[in-house]
């Protein structure tokens, strides 16, 4: 009995999905379009953070040294 309850819920869970169109594969291109704009802008934005840490890792590190006075 358990397992038909199970079954039963699965199916009805399954047929309410399909029923609503569930509005997961439903998009507005508008929203589309901003998404591939947000994407681009981070991919320069990642390409600008690459370049600044390629150019602080090539800076030689300064070391600097201290004298204790006596």
């Amino acid at each position: 009995m358990r397992r038909h309850m199970v079954t039963a819920t699965a199916l009805v869970a399954i047929l309410a999905l399909g029923a609503t169109g569930c509005g997961l594969l439903q998009t507005n291109d508008d929203e589309i379009e901003q998404l591939r704009a947000e994407i681009i802008q981070l991919r320069e934005d990642l390409i600008d953070i690459e370049t600044e840490v390629s150019v602080l890792a090539s800076v030689p590190q300064q070391t600097t040294t201290t004298t204790e006075a006596s």
